[in-house]
């Protein structure tokens, strides 16, 4: 047995991360820091439909949830918690938009998406995909149908909203600001600890919600990173571009050509769905249409705080409020297992 075939983990991971990079680094060349995410995402995603031995370690995706934990608890503030008030609009669109989406999306799948009640349900279902899985592995459905069509609907939402985003970039400070490696030390002690205690109480999500909140302890304490580090955030982009992509590893083209254009218009419905609340909570606030897009949209909290960070918005705006929707999600799963869930 040759060494490729005997330590087949390590070499789908080192291919992995060479071609993630190699990605990313012809994505930043077109397109700035958000072209890491992209160019990560698309590389292998590419390689993965031709079918070469990619490997995403659990302990990649674990560490990437940490460090955008971190990069979300460095953002908060005082000033922000003082100003806490100016979010109840936009809190409370965003409980409208979920009931909307999850509603909507829902009929959608089951009247002409050819899926049964159980699995048009859980495709909609704008929670954490573990925990959708896991209520799939319970329930009569169609576990592969529920898993594609939410993996397609991450893949469209981040494809599409980065340049969204661009296009409605804020406008940015020329000041340089340096990294205060001492405090973003402390950060990373204090978001790992976090994620550990969230995951020893089994929390939803509980490696991002403890990330950002023990990192954002010690933000909140007064202790100031300052920008963060290019190489970090580089790392963050290309793994979280790698994670996504290689999440269709031994998905079948068949499987995923019969299940696009379904896929295609539950994200269509869910962006207006969700337009459809942005508009007025940002007409009646100073809130950008686009940061509430990033807010209100039902992918990884984790990656769309990262295409706030990409493109110049309020990553911590963005997180806390995906955070609100998980914690919002697993709080009334119970509800939603007794009432939608036959």
């Amino acid at each position: 047995m040759s060494l490729l075939t005997s330590n087949r983990p390590t070499t789908g991971t080192l291919l992995t991360l060479a071609i993630a990079f190699s990605g990313g680094w012809l994505g930043h060349w077109l397109a700035a820091d958000a072209g890491w995410l992209l160019g990560s995402l698309l590389a292998t995603l590419l390689a993965t439909f031709k079918g070469l031995p990619l490997h995403y370690s659990p302990l990649f995706q674990s560490t990437v949830v940490v460090l955008v934990g971190v990069s979300i608890g460095s953002a908060l503030s005082n000033d922000m918690v003082e100003h806490l008030g100016h979010w109840i609009p936009s809190l409370a669109g965003l409980c409208i938009s979920i009931i909307l989406t999850l509603a909507v999306v829902a009929y959608y799948l089951k009247r002409h998406g050819h899926c049964d009640h159980n699995t048009s349900v859980l495709s909609a279902y704008p929670g954490h995909l573990i925990v959708i899985l896991q209520l799939a592995s319970q329930h009569p459905c169609d576990v592969q149908k529920v898993v594609t069509i939410q993996s397609l609907r991450m893949l469209f939402l981040v494809l599409i909203l980065p340049t969204m985003a661009y296009i409605w970039m804020p406008e940015q400070s020329l000041s340089e600001s340096t990294t205060n490696y001492a405090a973003l030390g402390w950060l990373f002690l204090a978001g790992g600890a976090g994620a550990v205690i969230a995951w020893l109480l089994n929390v939803s999500a509980a490696l991002l919600i403890g990330a950002i909140a023990g990192s954002g302890l010690v933000a909140l304490s007064g202790i100031t990173v300052g920008t963060l580090p290019d190489v970090l955030k580089v790392t963050i982009f290309t793994l979280t571009g790698a994670m996504i992509g290689t999440r269709f590893i031994n998905t079948q083209w068949s499987t995923i050509a019969k299940t696009l254009p379904v896929a295609l218009s539950a994200m269509s419905i869910t962006m207006l769905a969700s337009a459809a609340i942005a508009l007025p909570i940002a007409l009646i606030t100073d809130i950008s249409v686009i940061q509430l897009l990033l807010a209100y949209a039902p992918g990884g909290a984790e990656v769309m705080s990262l295409i706030a960070l990409a493109t110049g918005h309020d990553p911590a705006f963005v997180g806390l409020h995906h955070i609100a929707r998980l914690l919002a999600m697993a709080a009334f799963f119970p509800l939603l297992v007794k009432l939608a869930i036959r």
